[in-house]
């Protein structure tokens, strides 16, 4: 832009118009950062954020995928907060590898007693479904074209039966067998 506009006056070149408000917004705040006492604004430290405390673990997984809601609980704590101190997580799941992760200060001693013990309940619970949508509609197959053959209501829970290659997930209700479209359900391995 600087040769283009043959200037180097940042306030006479032209900019689109996105770009050329966030400029003015970083210096403004820049400006405002540097010079508080012209503004009457005086930061304290309770002002700025405060650091993330925490331990830190290494984790080799060998399985297929983990939840990180059993870090959570084997943590007393809940999968945003491991989330907030482990940015690199993603989605709901860790994968095969190892990985070097943040847990809150003080957890750090009998965590992997306790992270195996949540690991072993979950194993040991039968898998269920929950459809996750209010009002979801559970269909008598897969693919679509299929008639509304119950709707469920928000929080119900099925047992998990078996899955097809198009994201489709057989589940066992009260009075028969349902197929229930993936986007709908959330599992509990």
């Amino acid at each position: 832009e600087v040769r283009e506009q043959d200037t180097k006056d940042f306030f006479e070149m032209t900019f689109p118009r996105e770009t050329d408000q966030y400029i003015i917004s970083v210096l403004v705040v820049k400006h405002i950062m540097e010079n508080p006492e012209l503004y009457d604004m005086k930061l304290n430290d309770d002002d700025f954020f405060k650091p993330y405390v925490f331990d830190e673990v290494k984790m080799s997984i060998r399985e297929r995928k983990i939840p990180v809601s059993a870090i959570a609980k084997a943590t007393d704590t809940s999968p945003r907060q491991i989330k907030l101190l482990n940015p690199q997580i993603i989605g709901n799941y860790l994968y095969k590898g190892t990985y070097y992760l943040r847990i809150p200060k003080d957890s750090k001693p009998g965590f992997f007693n306790r992270y195996n013990k949540v690991l072993s309940d979950m194993k040991n619970r039968e898998r269920f479904v929950t459809v996750v949508k209010k009002k979801a509609n559970l269909r008598t197959g897969p693919g679509t074209g299929y008639k509304k053959v119950e709707v469920a209501k928000k929080g119900t829970t099925y047992r998990f039966l078996s899955a097809s290659k198009n994201n489709w997930y057989k589940i066992e209700g009260s009075k028969k067998n349902y197929w229930v479209w993936s986007g709908l359900v959330s599992f509990v391995d």
